[in-house]
């Protein structure tokens, strides 16, 4: 599954780019922060959003 940079300080990762990486959906139905691929998967209460966050 593919999903969209909203927002990004990491030039790999252009804003309105897609980019397939961990489960995303996941994070979003357990409404719990996760690690996945080295980075940390925080859900934005409220927003269907993740942050990553690369560790």
């Amino acid at each position: 599954m593919s999903t969209k940079v909203a927002a990004s300080t990491d030039p790999r990762h252009l804003v309105g780019s897609l980019d397939k990486g961990p489960d995303f959906a996941g994070a979003l139905a357990t409404g719990r922060p996760g690690r996945a691929d080295g980075a940390r998967l925080m859900p934005c209460e409220g927003v269907p959003l993740v942050l990553v966050v690369a560790e």
